[in-house]
């Protein structure tokens, strides 16, 4: 089977409008509302979800909805199977990783969202999304 990775790594790029979240467990149900959608094979709300606590601009998210889209349709993964919160990792006081995976019924993707706590809370300064489990173990 064809190697699939889908890597986003959304970074401030220009100064976009971003809402701040509140606390740390407030990032954490973001990431999980988003999840949810994703799970339910709804994107588009996922990343609507997303947009108002982003530091891209929104055309780079709608990028990235859009190749999520294409390699979902291009690939054999089987019904979609829910989500699974796997970390919760704080670095320092300011940088914030969550790691959930999307479940499929042959094949699982993570998806990792890097949250920075600026003047006004907490943004998505970054995510990723890809099918390299192995790198869910520490070495």
């Amino acid at each position: 089977m064809k190697r699939l990775w889908i890597g986003f790594l959304l970074i401030i790029a220009v100064p976009a409008r971003a809402d701040g979240l509140p606390t740390p467990e407030a990032a954490r149900q973001l990431a999980d509302k988003i999840m949810e959608a994703v799970s339910n094979g709804d994107t588009d709300r996922a990343f609507s979800l997303m947009k108002p606590y982003a530091r891209v601009p929104s055309v780079d998210i709608d990028a990235a909805n859009n190749k999520i889209k294409e390699q979902w349709r291009a690939q054999p993964f089987g019904d979609s199977i829910g989500y699974e919160f796997l970390t919760n990792e704080m670095i320092g006081s300011s940088v914030l990783r969550i790691t959930e995976l999307h479940r499929f019924e042959r094949h699982a993707m993570q998806w990792r969202f890097v949250f920075y706590k600026g003047a006004k809370g907490w943004t998505v300064n970054n995510f990723n999304v890809n099918d390299k489990l192995q790198e869910l173990f520490r070495h």
